[in-house]
């Protein structure tokens, strides 16, 4: 990140002396421009933005004094600083009052110089890490306000009464959309280039891959700006992705059904190309009922088959059910048919893995997780009979897959607190292809690196909020987390009450 510097003294040779010493290079400084007088840096100011203004205090037209008065009732973020001979320094009371980062002496020395823009460069850094907590925070409570109006737990009118920004809002729209990353920028970013548009909007987060943007608008003219933005966007994501515009609808009324139909139609992503999911696709609802006759596997056989498959150890025939049975799923394309089988499939893996010691049984909520973690049937297929073929292996793990399976485990505890670690970097790290590296930590730990990473995180996140020392924001902080929001809700979904409540709980 680079910062931009103002450089304004009306003697040319001073202030090309200056412009000469300052290490731009070193401090990642930029020259926003340099002036004979304070008006010219007014005149910038009206239309630009700087972060550092280095002023003399004598020059024609405006002063620096007045310069400093101006930044500080109007731009209070930028640093100034103030240069001058001997013989002003009287005016270094006056500046006080100004709130000016530093005073310095004519002729100033390059190292001087430098060593104040940085500091300077430092202090700007902290006020920008804490405004990012403050906002951060304030995204978290206005976020717990709004799922509260959704649940019906709160009114829409109590928010325009406590937020001034929901004051002219009429309308709203939910806009949903699943990106194939372990984190949650894409929706950072997308709710920054819509907020830069000046459109009020909220994103929440539904699942590690699913996430969905609440759109608060005045009337319905800017809904096709917003569309035209978010369709922008996604054009430019390069990992794979799928989104949905749901129906606008008065702020009034009761959002929940709008947005289940937002998230519902992602399924529809399993049966389409990347990209736009349309308002107009018809998702088939399966008749339970089905039999193999209609070309389909029925849902009442899939327990018996699967049973028999797998207790009897024929891999096979497994490996061949499980391939018929999601070509019967792509035949009807039917999200409905999908969720049914996945969640008999589940079952019938929790029941069978509970008998055995070396199985480690699923999560109660797998079926739905893998649905929503996914993107495509084939790697949700793989993943069940991965999971299948692991139950009829007897035998442990070879120990080449245990040394790799403990190296990534080593190395995640190394660096779990980096909000950069993925799974993708992590691959590449071990110079291994991200599905190869994916099964054998999955064969070896019966979990996904992610799913271990998340533990992990929170595990020591519950380690640092008992100690009752840090604030809820830096605890997200110092765990990997950007987004306290998006930290609040793993934290919840694997310890059942939030940061705060848990804080409570463990005093």
């Amino acid at each position: 990140m680079s910062y931009k510097i103002i450089v304004a003294d009306d003697e040319f040779y001073i202030r090309k002396k200056l412009l000469k010493i300052i290490d731009y290079v070193g401090l990642q400084l930029e020259l926003a421009g340099d002036f004979e007088n304070g008006q010219g840096v007014l005149d910038y100011l009206s239309g630009h933005h700087a972060d550092i203004v280095l002023l003399d205090i004598r020059m024609p037209k405006v002063s620096g004094l007045d310069v400093a008065r101006f930044i500080h009732e109007n731009h209070p973020e930028i640093k100034v600083i103030i240069l001058s001979g001997f013989s002003d320094f009287e005016y270094a009371q006056t500046t006080l009052r100004y709130q000016v980062f530093d005073y310095l002496l004519k002729p100033v020395e390059a190292d001087t110089l430098n060593t104040t823009l940085e500091n300077c460069i430092h202090r700007i850094e902290e006020r920008r890490q804490e405004q990012n907590r403050l906002d951060s925070l304030s995204h978290y409570e206005k976020n717990i306000r709004l799922n509260a109006v959704l649940r019906g737990k709160d009114t829409f009118h109590s928010m325009q009464a406590l937020y001034r920004e929901f004051e002219k809002i009429r309308y709203s729209a939910f806009y949903t959309f699943y990106v194939d990353t372990d984190s949650a920028p894409a929706a950072g970013e997308l709710i920054s280039a819509l907020r830069d548009e000046e459109i009020e909007c909220e994103y929440f987060i539904e699942s590690d891959h699913i996430f969905y943007i609440q759109l608060f608008l005045e009337d319905d003219v800017p809904e096709p700006l917003c569309r035209y933005h978010c369709k922008k966007f996604f054009r430019a994501l390069a990992q794979p992705h799928f989104y949905y515009f749901g129906e606008l609808f008065k702020a009034d009324t009761d959002w929940l059904p709008y947005r289940k139909q937002a998230l519902n139609r992602l399924d529809d992503r399993f049966f389409s190309a990347a990209g736009e999911l349309s308002s107009s696709a018809v998702n088939q609802v399966f008749d339970e009922t089905a039999s193999p006759s209609d070309g389909t596997v029925g849902i009442d056989s899939i327990r018996q088959s699967l049973t028999r498959f797998l207790n009897a150890g024929d891999t096979a025939g497994f490996l061949n059910y499980m391939e018929t049975l999601f070509g019967s799923i792509v035949m009807t394309k039917s999200s409905d048919y999908l969720h049914l089988a996945v969640m008999e499939i589940c079952s019938v893996f929790s029941i069978l893995s509970s008998s055995r010691k070396n199985c480690r049984p699923l999560p109660r909520d797998y079926a739905q997780s893998i649905i929503a973690e996914e993107y495509q049937l084939e790697e949700i297929l793989a993943t069940l009979s991965g999971y299948g073929m692991n139950y009829m292996q007897s035998a442990d793990a070879v120990p080449s897959d245990i040394r790799l399976s403990q190296g990534i485990i080593n190395y995640l505890l190394e660096h779990y607190q980096e909000p950069s670690l993925s799974v993708a970097n992590l691959a590449e790290h071990f110079n291994l292809t991200v599905s190869y590296m994916g099964s054998v930590f999955k064969k070896v730990n019966h979990t996904s690196i992610l799913q271990f990473l998340t533990t992990l995180r929170i595990t020591e996140a519950k380690n640092l909020l008992k100690t009752r020392q840090y604030k809820v924001a830096e605890v997200a902080e110092m765990v990997g987390y950007t987004d306290v929001f998006y930290f609040s809700k793993r934290f919840k979904a694997l310890c059942g009450h939030s940061p705060k409540e848990f804080m409570h709980l463990s005093h």
